[in-house]
């Protein structure tokens, strides 16, 4: 059994004689259900827990929390998967997903899970991009509702080792403490062989940010006012990536474990408001 709380008395349930129920994880992603990064993950889960997949119809990566048109409703569909108890797309954000997730669990389990994984995303999420991710938001949402969170990326570079990543994940599920706390973690893995031993390091995001820029229609002259282009952006290296950063520790080889909050407040701030 997994070493992190499920909300119920061991004590309790042995002396009783119930059966000990496994923990129930739920797990979404940004790149949709088809995604076969989601797919390793619920299978290397699976004989350990309880797993529920809950993701987008298709690819909503850069969602954040969005939850999209605000149309408050959208199709789903259950659909056949092997490597999981339930499995569930639903024609919205992977913010939505989690909030129906966490709902559906609980009309279907009786209960809310006990950990949301979101991934594995197909591509980093290092740096300052969490902000705009929307694996990192799927399991910001989850931990609004004080659910412990993992949103998990694996470089797409060449060497990637999916089915290593998701047995790394599995065995550092199997680790996380049972201390009744909950976490919101932001894991990124480099593109190297992966096994449930394999090294990581506790991070924080790297200064790496949005850089916009604009692709012109048509030079920009003093008789020619711009009207219209093409808006580029790309995400880049702002200088050197610091000592204890998540993107130094993957360039280094390490798995990146970057904890973070869902808090907002600033009391800092407090002083300085005229009135």
């Amino acid at each position: 059994m997994m070493l992190w709380a499920l909300g119920i008395s061991l004590l309790a349930l042995l002396a009783s004689g119930t059966a000990l129920a496994q923990p129930l994880i739920l797990i979404t992603n940004d790149d949709g259900y088809e995604s076969p990064d989601l797919r390793a993950l619920a299978t290397a889960l699976n004989d350990q827990a309880d797993v529920m997949i809950v993701a987008p119809q298709g690819n909503r990566s850069g969602s954040a929390t969005s939850l999209g048109n605000l149309r408050a409703e959208a199709a789903w569909s259950e659909f056949a998967f092997d490597g999981a108890d339930v499995s569930y797309w639903i024609d919205a954000t992977p913010s939505v997903a989690t909030h129906w997730g966490i709902v559906r669990a609980e009309q279907h389990y009786g209960r809310k899970p006990d950990l949301v994984i979101s991934g594995i995303n197909a591509g980093m999420n290092d740096g300052q991009s969490h902000h705009y991710s929307g694996t990192v938001g799927a399991a910001r949402t989850a931990r609004l509702y004080g659910i412990s969170a993992l949103a998990v990326s694996l470089d797409r570079a060449e060497g990637r080792d999916l089915e290593g990543a998701a047995e790394w994940v599995a065995a550092f599920v199997a680790r996380l403490p049972e201390d009744g706390e909950t976490l919101f973690l932001n894991i990124n893995m480099p593109a190297t062989d992966l096994d449930a031993h394999s090294p990581s390091m506790i991070t924080q995001p790297a200064d790496l940010r949005l850089e916009i820029y604009d692709q012109r229609m048509a030079p920009l002259t003093v008789e020619t006012e711009l009207r219209s282009g093409v808006a580029r952006w790309n995400y880049r290296d702002v200088g050197e990536a610091a000592d204890g950063s998540d993107v130094a520790a993957i360039n280094a080889g390490l798995i990146s474990i970057t904890p973070l909050t869902v808090e907002y407040f600033d009391s800092t701030q407090s002083d300085r408001i005229p009135q």
